[in-house]
């Protein structure tokens, strides 16, 4: 074997073989003792095996304590001692004597803290140098610094009798499965309310029977105070990577530490056993979605996988999370809704199914589903597209794949969301139909509703029969009366009233069309109308009679304004001798035009003008007959405040406000201006403009 090794690793020692074991070794010639070695799949790529293959039960028993680190030719050297162990011994040396093998994590432990013991090889029957020349070869080969270990030459030698150095003692220290490689006292580690411990494995057992007592001693720094004396106190030989790798909380830290330390003690995660994949099982059909969704972000089983009860925990792991990535990938390109009450149930049943580890545990939960859903009762769930679609699909994959699980697994979770849609498709159909009918009948009642608003339109169009309406609601009806200054309906011009009387004749067509709209019943399919109608009897009231009434009020102003600023037409009804006109204001400062005028009584012909009349625009305000015989000048004199002098007319003129002394614009106050009028007797008719009203007229 030794040879072999020579001419495989070459004279570089540049190749490695990697798994050298017993069951590596074949015998080609029994009599002449003629072996060769085999399975090179680690050869030359030691990342490409998998992790079973490169860390099961023969392969860690045989490896060297560095290969968990680097692997290189002195660890072939290495394994060829432990294979030597296994023949000389009878069994290997991690093999109890019921044939059963020591746990992974214990091999790996062992081999970082200790020497292999050569004790056994004292036991042999053979001469005692014999023996001491197998431990001496062992001890050589089995040298934990592969620096020192012995290589080709050092084997070559011992077999030409020689006694090569070796770099540690002959017969080793202590057994298998040592608690710690330690020669000193271990200080012991504080477990709160449970006590202290001082063997690693022995702290594993007290965590998995107090998981919630551990979940607060590793909160907080105390994951980091427990890691401490795993790897610094008793050393371990584990670097617990996991840990660092996956951002666990206690619940998860608990199950992978007990996993790591007390391997046969049983695990349980937020209160659920998970030491077995029938634990498993029995979790996934516990219903309980918040502790399966958390143990799958977690991705713990890996992590506490072993090689005895949870041997097949790594390949759970994958293909459960394997298949949920196919079920929401199938849901994306399908356009299934995968909501998260779906992403929960496709987790829980995958999970059972994947613990199970049995084809046709796979085959018969697909064809149950299948089944399921094609029972009468998801009828309507066959009319969605994408659950047909999905069924289709499903119905296409062959064999127990993982493909064939996620989409049965998908279709489970997404029949009733399915069978719901598709009731509300087949009720929207029977609403759309009726839908049709009533827009029928309501396109009917739409159509009449339209003819009547275009009359309304129409008459609207025509200003003639709103303006005649209007004219008869604002000056006939109770709506408004006619201003009680407007002592002159004449006055009223048709363009300053137009637009009130227009908008109020536009009321009672304005609710006559929504009283219509709105009475008409019935009102389903005649929404637009219906709403129209209120509209227009709460806009009417509301908008455009108070429009109308200020549009009303604003035309009787102008009206008033018209009949206090235009001139009374006096010739047109009397002889007329002169007149004068005063521009004077209101005490609101609005405009009036005030006039004078002299005539001549009827009664009196040819005694020239005898009466004065006086007007405010065209109302009449007062006027004074002169007695027989006496007749006015022709002459006015005015006066009135802010003039320094009275000013004099003969003639017709405007008297205009106006302040002698400043020459600014004075307001001429119909109250205190003074009007003179001489007669040819030498007396003067004296008043105010304001005052004639109240026959305040004097003759001296």
């Amino acid at each position: 074997m030794a040879y072999c090794l020579k001419g495989l690793q070459g004279p570089d020692a540049q190749v490695v073989h990697g798994d050298l074991k017993p069951r590596n070794v074949l015998v080609r010639n029994v009599a002449d003792v003629d072996l060769v070695l085999s399975d090179f799949g680690l050869t030359f790529d030691l990342d490409q095996r998998s992790h079973l293959s490169n860390f099961g039960h023969g392969t860690t028993a045989y490896n060297a304590p560095e290969v968990m680190r680097v692997k290189g030719a002195p660890a072939d050297w290495w394994s060829l001692g432990m294979v030597m162990y296994t023949v000389l011994v009878g069994r290997g040396y991690y093999q109890a004597d019921d044939r059963r093998w020591l746990n992974q994590r214990a091999i790996e432990t062992d081999l970082l803290a200790r020497d292999v013991s050569l004790t056994a090889i004292d036991e042999l029957a053979m001469p005692a140098e014999r023996r001491w020349r197998w431990k001496l070869l062992l001890a050589g080969l089995l040298t934990r610094d592969f620096d020192l270990r012995w290589g080709a030459a050092q084997v070559e030698a011992w077999l030409a009798g020689q006694s090569p150095a070796v770099h540690r003692p002959l017969d080793g220290q202590g057994g298998p499965m040592p608690e710690s490689g330690h020669s000193r006292p271990v200080k012991p580690f504080p477990f709160a309310n449970v006590g202290e411990f001082t063997s690693p494995a022995a702290l594993g057992a007290a965590m998995a029977e107090r998981p919630d007592e551990a979940a607060r001693m590793l909160s907080g720094k105390g994951i980091n105070r427990l890691l401490t004396w795993l790897t610094k106190e008793v050393c371990t030989g584990d670097d617990y990577s996991e840990l660092a790798q996956h951002n666990w909380g206690p619940d998860a830290k608990v199950a992978y530490l007990v996993a790591r330390l007390a391997p046969t003690a049983p695990l349980t995660f937020r209160g659920y056993a998970v030491t077995a994949p029938s634990d498993l099982v029995r979790l996934a059909q516990s219903a309980d979605t918040e502790v399966v969704g958390a143990l799958f972000d977690a991705r713990l089983l890996g992590g506490i996988a072993d090689d005895a009860a949870r041997s097949g925990y790594r390949m759970i792991d994958v293909n459960w999370h394997d298949v949920v990535a196919r079920s929401r990938d199938a849901a994306s390109r399908r356009g299934v809704p995968f909501t998260r009450q779906v992403r929960r149930q496709v987790r829980q049943v995958a999970l059972s199914i994947t613990a199970m580890a049995d084809s046709a545990s796979v085959q018969r939960y697909a064809a149950d589903v299948m089944a399921r859903v094609s029972a009468a009762e998801f009828a309507a769930a066959r009319e969605v597209d994408w659950f047909v679609r999905l069924c289709s699909d499903a119905a296409g994959v062959a064999g127990p794949s993982n493909d064939a699980l996620a989409l049965a697994l998908l279709i489970d979770a997404t029949a009733d969301i399915a069978r719901e849609q598709g009731q509300r498709d087949r009720d929207d159909h029977a609403e759309e139909a009726r839908g049709e009918t009533l827009t029928a009948a309501a396109s009917r009642r739409g159509w009449n509703d339209i003819k009547a608003t275009i009359a309304a339109v129409v008459l609207a169009a025509t200003v003639r029969v709103p303006l005649l309406i209007g004219q008869f609601v604002m000056t006939k009806t109770f709506v408004l009366k006619p201003d009680s200054n407007v002592y002159e309906a004449s006055a009223r011009g048709v363009r300053d009233h137009h637009l009130a009387f227009y908008l109020a004749g536009l009321i009672p067509i304005a609710l006559l069309l929504g009283i219509f709209l709105v009475a008409r019943r019935p009102w389903a399919g005649r929404r637009v109308a219906v709403a129209g109608g209120i509209v227009l009897l709460i806009g009417t009231p509301v908008v455009l009679l108070p429009t109308a009434v200020s549009k009303w009020h604003e035309a009787e102003g102008k009206t008033i304004a018209k009949l206090r600023e235009t001139p009374f037409p006096f010739e047109q009804e009397h002889y007329s001798c002169a007149s004068w006109t005063f521009d004077a204001e209101t005490g609101a400062h609005d405009p009036e035009l005030w006039q004078v005028y002299l005539g001549q009584s009827l009664d009196t012909p040819g005694q020239g003008c005898d009466r004065a009349d006086v007007y405010r625009g065209r109302q009449f305000v007062g006027a004074y007959n002169l007695p027989d015989g006496d007749s006015f000048t022709g002459e006015i004199v005015v006066d009135t405040p802010g003039w320094t002098e009275p000013e004099r007319a003969t003639s017709s003129t405007r008297f205009a406000p106006h302040d002698n002394t400043t020459g600014r614009r004075a307001r001429m106050d119909p109250t205190n201006t003074n009007v003179k009028l001489p007669t040819t007797n030498g007396r003067v008719l004296d008043f105010t403009l304001d005052g004639a009203g109240q026959n305040g007229f004097e003759l001296r």
